[in-house]
């Protein structure tokens, strides 16, 4: 357990905030497929596939299977209308973001970030902003930074980069412990699922030298062989 107090202190551009977009959209997506993976959804687009392949092996073995050229061509052609939009709407998103993000008035400025047992203090030259813990709906922990979740679209994003070198550790173990919900992004082995931090080279298992999260052993061999039992 930790009681200290971590600073962050960083200089805000675009970059650092489209890197913080490019997570939120990660953690998006994930949080999608999680929900989708409970639901009825799941179930319903396994039945669908087999209820079309069920279909085009009829129309197959079928006197109409001249129809199924056609079906194929009008199915491409809205695969690819599907892809073209789903391009043309990431493009929009980016750049209506980096539209949105040059009206800012906190963006190329001096951000500190203040994290301690009590919460979590933001100032600029600007403003000063201080959020309790629990007025996070929750912190997510990527490779390059932490996420700070307002609620489910609105974020703050304080980049690894701002932290002086083992205190991101420190500031993820606080969010582990004081904050409502805190959840690890993306299950890399040569990285701490709590912060982030390097393990290649640490001996496995036992805990994180940076954050002192328990981890779990970098690979699960064959148990070593018992010496010979001697009378």
């Amino acid at each position: 357990m930790t009681d200290e107090t971590v600073r962050a202190r960083y200089h805000r551009t675009l970059a650092t905030d489209l890197t913080g977009l490019r997570w939120w959209r990660r953690w998006y997506r994930e949080s999608v497929k999680r929900r989708r993976a409970r639901g009825w959804k799941r179930v319903a687009k396994w039945f669908a596939i087999i209820v079309i392949a069920v279909a085009f092996q009829m129309l197959i073995e079928s006197r109409h299977a001249y129809l199924l050229t056609p079906i194929i061509t009008v199915g491409v052609k809205l695969l690819m209308m599907l892809l073209v939009v789903a391009l043309s709407l990431m493009l929009l998103t980016k750049w209506t973001f980096r539209r949105q993000s040059k009206s800012r008035i906190d963006l190329n400025l001096d951000v500190e970030w203040t994290l301690a047992p009590q919460g979590l203090t933001s100032q600029t030259p600007y403003i000063r902003s201080e959020i309790a813990w629990l007025g996070l709906a929750r912190i997510v922990s990527t490779r390059d930074g932490l996420l700070l979740f307002y609620n489910e679209n609105v974020y703050s994003w304080l980049p690894r980069s701002a932290f002086a070198p083992g205190d991101y550790g420190r500031a993820a173990m606080l969010a582990r412990l004081h904050a409502r919900e805190f959840v690890p992004l993306g299950k890399d082995p040569t990285r701490c699922p709590a912060c982030g931090y390097d393990l290649r080279g640490a001996a496995p298992g036992g805990t994180c030298p940076e954050c002192g999260a328990e981890r779990e052993p970098r690979s699960k061999g064959p148990p070593a062989a018992l010496p010979p039992a001697t009378d």
